[in-house]
């Protein structure tokens, strides 16, 4: 009762409210018990997981990811407990630190590999991709660019993917950006730009050929595309 109450909550924007009631159905919860309802425990930390990261309160949404992973693989929910390390990841990724969402990643990968769900395992790349270019890392990057390609061959439909053919393109802009090799970066983003209307491929796609178009002092194109960036 406490957990739906929550979700009502929650479904109102009364974030601390929902909190509250999810805090209070964590109480009712005897773990100690062979009939704890875990299954509700696991939803219950799962979405204190996910209004803690809207609020940006990393440690705290790490701390319930983690409890609800754990609680996803007793009850041998092996996909639940896979998205939710993937939410890990993610965090982590947002916090800034890159080293530990490589090793989180890696680690996710390897699971995924072993599990009925290979196929979602190899779009988990995209967190290392991502990770290895804010380091500047583009060997590796480029490594795992070219992993994640090869999983779009048997996709038929775009829309099987979060953000469909976008975001690889746009992670090879990034990375001949960092290269230096401009105009194969500006090839890139503009083979991005029909799926600008997908996730946030607009404002990474904007950004990407704004950078470029700055390193070509193409002043035009700038300020193009720094109004759409900023729109």
């Amino acid at each position: 009762a406490h957990y739906v109450l929550g979700c009502a909550y929650r479904d109102m924007g009364d974030a601390p409210r929902a909190l509250q009631c999810y805090q209070d159905a964590v109480e009712q919860a005897d773990t100690t018990r062979s009939d704890c309802d875990l299954s509700t425990l696991m939803r219950v930390h799962s979405q204190m997981n996910a209004l803690y990261r809207i609020q940006g309160l990393t440690d705290y949404n790490l701390k319930e990811a983690k409890i609800a992973e754990q609680l996803a693989w007793k009850l041998s929910d092996t996909l639940s407990a896979l998205l939710l390390k993937q939410n890990i990841c993610n965090t982590l990724f947002v916090a800034g630190d890159y080293d530990a969402c490589i090793d989180s990643t890696l680690s996710l990968y390897q699971q995924y590999l072993h599990s009925s769900h290979k196929r979602k395992g190899v779009l988990v790349l995209a967190f290392l991709i991502k990770s290895y270019l804010k380091k500047h890392s583009y060997s590796e990057a480029k490594r795992y660019i070219d992993l994640y390609s090869s999983t779009f061959q048997d996709i038929k439909d775009y829309r099987d993917v979060n953000g469909g053919y976008g975001p690889i393109n746009i992670y090879k802009g990034h990375y001949y950006l960092g290269i230096g090799q401009l105009d194969s970066a500006e090839y890139y983003y503009r083979v991005a730009l029909p799926y600008k209307h997908l996730s946030t491929n607009a404002i990474l796609t904007y950004k990407g050929l704004v950078d470029v178009y700055s390193l070509l002092h193409q002043s035009d194109s700038v300020t193009k595309y720094t109004a759409l960036y900023c729109e």
